[in-house]
């Protein structure tokens, strides 16, 4: 008589590693953030933000979203290593960047959000840009 195995796909193809809002305040040191302080309406500029992570994780997508000339919302996301191989004990950042553009004179908050270590709670950055 011959034997089998049943497994299910979560089982086979389960990954070691999650997407994760990024760290950016890592022991009380915040993360880097490049942002103009006075932009031009219709021009584009970058915006980037470092988020701090470990030696086997990798960079993810940044999100964002917000309602036009009032405020941005930027998510920056890494997939954070969950498996049960060891990994060096190596603190590396991120730089995750992304390309606005403002359309209308005004003050306009941008708003980082992200996770803090070791705790791993949510928590926002704040700043602002005129646009004149």
């Amino acid at each position: 008589m011959g034997s089998f195995l049943i497994a299910s796909c979560d089982d086979i193809l389960q990954s070691d590693e999650d997407r994760r809002l990024g760290v950016i305040a890592f022991f009380g040191d915040t993360a880097e953030i490049e942002l103009p302080d006075t932009v031009h309406p219709g021009i584009s500029f970058d915006v980037a933000i470092r988020t701090f992570a470990g030696s086997c994780d990798r960079m993810g997508p940044t999100k964002t979203s917000g309602e036009e000339d009032v405020f941005v919302d930027v998510k920056p996301y890494d997939f954070v290593y969950t498996g049960p191989k060891a990994c060096d004990d190596i603190l590396v950042t991120f730089d995750h960047r992304v390309n606005i553009v403002m359309m209308k004179p005004g003050v306009v908050e941008f708003r980082f959000h992200g996770r803090q270590s070791p705790d791993g709670s949510q928590m926002t950055l704040f700043r602002q840009v005129i646009v004149r």
